[in-house]
């Protein structure tokens, strides 16, 4: 007998509102590859300097591509200024890399993300690979972008790639002075070429 496909997408809505429910308000989870690959909620269980951490997980039943847990924002406030975000984190048998993340972009058109102003993951810093990996106790993690004029919106989070467990706790956004070096100033991940590739015959 086969599964209603109306019920299927009723279990689906309500496992899906159930792991929002899980996490603060303003925070959101998002999966590449498996999507039930990680389990990402409020872990009260553990604490860190007396606060809930936010937790994601992978699921030994699975192949686990990233999770990722973030808060997004308008960027009115901080338009012209230098912000940190940081964080402490304590990961358990990370396979491949974890960390934090914050993203900086401009306003969209039709319904389309903005273009991405300014970007950095520990993964990616300009000045060599900062990950997350292996098992590790609690440690301070910040990233520090400035945010341009037309900035539209800030993102802020923390990642997991493969396998193994994180945890989140006492995140910070705070305007820092101009004294306190940016950790990146890309803006979007890959450069662009300098000028539009026309010979269709090229590999």
């Amino acid at each position: 007998m086969k599964t209603p496909i109306a019920f299927t997408l009723l279990v689906a809505t309500l496992l899906s509102t159930a792991s929002r429910a899980e996490l603060p308000t303003g925070w959101f989870n998002e999966t590449f590859g498996d999507k039930q690959a990680f389990e990402m909620t409020t872990d009260a269980s553990v604490q860190h300097s007396g606060k809930p951490a936010l937790a994601i997980r992978s699921r030994p039943d699975h192949t686990p591509g990233e999770g990722s847990l973030a808060t997004v924002f308008a960027a009115d406030a901080f338009r012209g200024r230098r912000m940190r975000f940081s964080a402490s984190v304590k990961t358990e048998s990370v396979a491949k890399f974890a960390g934090l993340f914050m993203r900086v972009s401009a306003k969209g058109e039709n319904g389309k993300p903005g273009l991405r102003l300014r970007f950095d993951n520990l993964a990616r810093r300009a000045h060599g690979d900062e990950s997350i990996k292996g098992t590790t106790d609690w440690k301070r993690y910040e990233i520090v972008l400035d945010v341009p004029a037309e900035s539209y919106d800030t993102a802020i989070g923390v990642y997991l790639v493969g396998a193994g467990a994180l945890w989140m706790a006492d995140p910070k956004f705070e305007e820092v002075g101009l004294d306190v070096p940016v950790t990146s100033s890309d803006a979007q991940p890959a450069k662009l070429s300098t000028a539009p590739q026309l010979d269709l015959g090229k590999k």
